[in-house]
């Protein structure tokens, strides 16, 4: 995943025309999950030049995507329902990346920016809690 996506994402979005270089100056953000950690997993971070950020296992309170989940979940429920409120019929894997596309869309800029906002509180309030769970 990470040699197939990650890398040319980077590469497209730097407008690099060479993969990772030394100099590069990318922090790699991982939750710690077990398979982030495999060791085939740290040596191609580590060939990649790919540096993560220290980061708390188990953090959702500091993980803005967990706080965009339920909304996606909803605005897909929301609209697939919408679509086949009659048709009583199974999603489609292919149905579901259109979905997801188009319930990403819905997501308003306002919204992200609290979630942003709310960085310094979030990362405050687990220092303040030594690491451990906070009410975000």
């Amino acid at each position: 995943m990470l040699e197939t996506s990650l890398l040319p994402l980077i590469d497209h979005a730097d407008r690099l025309t060479e993969n990772l270089t030394e100099d590069r100056q990318l922090l790699f953000q991982q939750d710690n999950a077990p398979i982030h950690k495999a060791r085939k997993t740290m040596e191609f971070m580590e060939k990649n030049n790919l540096r993560t950020i220290t980061w708390p296992a188990n953090s959702p309170d500091l993980n803005l995507i967990e706080h965009l989940w339920p909304r996606l979940k909803r605005n897909i429920f929301t609209m697939w329902h919408a679509k086949n409120r009659s048709l009583k019929k199974e999603m489609r894997t292919n149905d579901l990346g259109t979905f997801v596309q188009d319930a990403w869309t819905l997501n308003d800029s306002v919204f992200l920016e609290l979630l942003l906002d709310s960085m310094p509180w979030r990362v405050q309030a687990v220092i303040r809690a030594r690491g451990g769970h906070v009410k975000y």
